[in-house]
C-alpha cells in the first residue's frame, strides 16, 4: 500500500466491468420516465466519469456517442495506462483519461458537465474523498445535468458487515503472497467457520447465503470490494444530506425495475409510501421493506417537471428495439415480491414487433390499441422489458452512420483482443449509444466471420494453444472431440440468434 492511496486498493487492478445504466440514452428514458426532461442537446453532451477503473464503460460510451466530448479518472496509473492504451487502438479522439485524486481532478481544465458518473465509488473511499466528489459535482454539473451514482445500502448491509469484517482480518493473517490469494484463503476460512457449530449464522441465514453467493467471484474483483480501509455502507438519507451539498437533488432509480414499485412492494405498501412528502425518508423506509444491498440512483441540478401530455409526446417520439435473441425472451420472472408471469397478450406482440426492428413508441401504442391494450399498459411493458435488458431505446435515426465509424473501430479492437483475453465482454451499438453484452467465444465467431475463417479451426486451435478448454453445464470438456462438437453446437446457436440480434443492433 502506497500513502497516495489512502487506504484505497491498488496493488491489485480492477476487473474490466461494463455498466449499462451509465448509458446515456438509458439515463434520458428513465429521467423521462420520472416526469423530468433531461436538459442537453441530444447529439452532444459533456460525461465524465469519476474512479472509471479501466475505462471501459467511459470508453465503450465514446465510441458510440463520436460527437460528444468523455472525461474520466481513477488515480490507479495502471489502470490509466490501460484506458489509454484502449482508445490509443480503438482510435477514439473525443476521451481524456487523468490518474489524478478526486481533489487534484476538481482542479484539472475541464468542461461543465451534462453527466458526472460514478459506480461503485462513494461507499468504498474515505470522508475526505467524499467531500472531493461532493465539490467536483458541485463546481462541475451543468443546471440540468444529471449525477448517476451507486453504492452499498443500509439496512440491506446490516446483516453482512461482521462478514466482511472477517474477511480482512483472515486476509491480513494469511501467509499467500498476493492479496487475491489472501482473499481466497480467507474464504476458505470463512466458508469452514459457517459448517461449526456457531451462532452468528444461526442466527443470520443471510450471513450463511453471502458465503454462497460470492464462491467463485473473481479474485481481482473481492480486495476492492471489502479490503480497502474505506467501506462504509450507508443509508439514502446520508447519501441525499451529502448530495445535497453539492446543489443536486434525487431524482429517481436509474433502473427501470427499481422505478416499477409493484415489481418490490404490496399494494398497501405503495400507498404508505406514497403518503411520505419527505423524500429521504421514504426511501429509508422503502429499502427497510425490500432490504435493500445496493442502489443505483440519479440525482440532477434543478429539476424540469413535465405536464404528463409533453412527457407522453417526449417519450412517443423514441425509438425502441429488441436487442437480444427473440428465443430468449422469458415472460416469467423473479423480482422482489416474488416470481410474476407477465401477460402474454401484452409483451408477446409487443417483443414481435420490435424483433423485426426499430420501432417508434407511437407505432407500438397504435399497434396495441387495435389488440385492445391501452397505451399505459404498453408504456409500462416497455419499460419493464427495457429494465430486463431485453429492449433498448435508440438513437437519432441521423447520427447512426457517424456512430457506426467509431462504433467499428472500438468493436474491431475488442473482437481481435478476445484471442487472448476474455476480459471485456461487451461490444458498442451504433444505434443505442451503449453497451451489448457478448461473451468471448461470440466474438471470436464474430471474429471468424469478419475474416471469412472456418470458426470451429479458429476457436480450437487458440483455446488448445493456450491450453484452455471449453466449459459445458459447469463441466470442463477433456478432449478434443468434447471440444469441437459443443463449439459446433454454439456456432449454431450463434448464427440461429445472436448474429440476428446484433445485427438489429447495428453491430456487423
Amino acid at each position: 500500500m502506497t500513502t497516495w492511496s489512502n487506504g484505497y486498493r491498488t496493488d491489485v487492478t480492477y476487473t474490466h466491468g461494463v455498466y449499462r445504466e451509465m448509458t446515456p440514452l438509458l439515463l434520458d428514458y428513465a429521467s423521462l420516465c420520472r416526469g423530468y426532461l433531461p436538459l442537453r442537446e441530444e447529439e452532444s453532451f459533456t460525461f465524465c466519469e469519476l474512479g472509471c477503473g479501466h475505462g471501459v464503460t467511459t470508453s465503450l460510451l465514446a465510441a458510440a456517442n463520436p460527437q460528444s466530448a468523455f472525461y474520466a479518472n481513477d488515480f490507479n496509473p495502471n489502470h490509466i495506462a490501460t484506458a489509454r492504451h484502449t482508445t490509443q487502438v480503438a482510435g477514439l479522439s473525443n476521451i481524456d483519461f487523468y490518474d489524478d485524486s478526486f481533489q487534484d481532478f476538481l482542479h484539472a481544465d475541464l468542461p461543465t458537465f451534462d453527466y458526472i458518473v460514478l459506480h461503485g465509488v462513494y461507499s468504498w473511499v474515505a470522508e475526505r474523498e467524499r467531500k472531493a466528489i461532493q465539490a467536483f459535482i458541485e463546481k462541475k454539473l451543468r443546471p440540468g445535468g444529471l449525477v448517476y451514482i451507486s453504492y452499498n445500502t443500509l439496512p440491506g448491509w446490516a446483516a453482512l458487515m461482521p462478514m466482511r469484517q472477517l474477511m480482512v482480518q483472515y486476509a491480513q493473517r494469511s501467509t499467500a503472497a498476493t492479496w487475491p490469494q489472501k482473499v481466497q484463503d480467507a474464504y476458505h476460512q470463512i466458508k469452514d467457520l459457517a459448517n461449526r457449530d456457531v451462532r452468528f449464522f444461526e442466527a443470520n441465514p443471510a450471513a450463511r447465503q453471502w458465503i454462497t453467493d460470492i464462491e467463485g467471484s473473481d479474485l481481482n474483483y473481492l480486495p476492492h470490494e471489502y479490503l480497502n480501509a474505506a467501506w462504509e455502507p450507508m443509508y439514502f438519507s446520508q447519501i441525499a444530506r451529502e448530495l445535497a451539498e453539492a446543489k443536486v437533488s434525487y431524482l429517481g432509480p436509474a433502473s427501470q425495475l427499481d422505478q416499477l414499485d409493484f415489481l418490490n412492494l404490496n399494494n398497501s405498501t405503495i400507498d404508505e409510501l406514497a403518503s411520505l412528502q419527505d423524500i429521504p425518508f421514504r426511501e429509508d423506509i422503502r429499502d427497510f421493506y425490500v432490504n435493500r444491498r445496493f442502489r443505483k440512483d440519479i440525482f440532477a441540478r434543478g429539476l424540469f417537471p413535465l405536464p404528463d401530455a409533453e412527457q407522453i409526446e417526449y417519450l412517443s417520439s423514441m425509438r425502441f428495439v429488441l436487442a437480444v435473441a427473440r428465443e430468449t425472451v422469458s415472460l416469467e420472472h423473479r423480482f422482489t415480491v416474488g416470481t410474476l408471469t407477465l401477460l402474454a397478450h401484452v409483451y408477446e406482440p409487443i417483443v414481435d414487433l420490435l424483433a423485426q426492428g426499430p420501432t417508434y413508441l407511437s407505432e407500438i401504442v397504435a399497434f396495441m390499441h387495435e389488440k385492445g391494450v391501452e397505451s399505459s399498459k404498453v408504456h409500462q411493458a416497455l419499460r419493464l422489458l427495457t429494465g430486463l435488458g431485453y429492449t433498448m431505446p435508440l438513437v437519432s435515426e441521423a447520427t447512426v452512420d457517424a456512430r457506426k465509424q467509431s462504433t467499428d473501430r472500438f468493436n474491431s479492437f475488442v473482437i481481435y483482443r478476445s484471442r487472448f483475453y476474455s476480459q471485456i465482454n461487451y461490444l458498442a451499438s451504433p444505434l443505442t449509444g451503449g453497451p451489448v453484452h457478448l461473451s468471448r467465444i461470440s466474438q471470436l465467431f464474430l471474429l471468424a466471420e469478419r475474416e471469412q475463417r472456418e470458426p470451429i479451426d479458429l476457436i480450437w486451435g487458440l483455446l488448445s494453444s493456450q491450453g484452455q478448454t471449453m466449459i459445458k453445464d459447469g463441466v470442463s470438456l477433456e478432449t478434443p472431440e468434447e471440444n469441437i462438437a459443443w463449439l459446433q453446437e454454439l456456432h449454431a446457436e450463434f448464427h440461429r440468434m445472436t448474429l440476428p440480434a446484433l445485427h438489429r443492433l447495428g453491430i456487423e
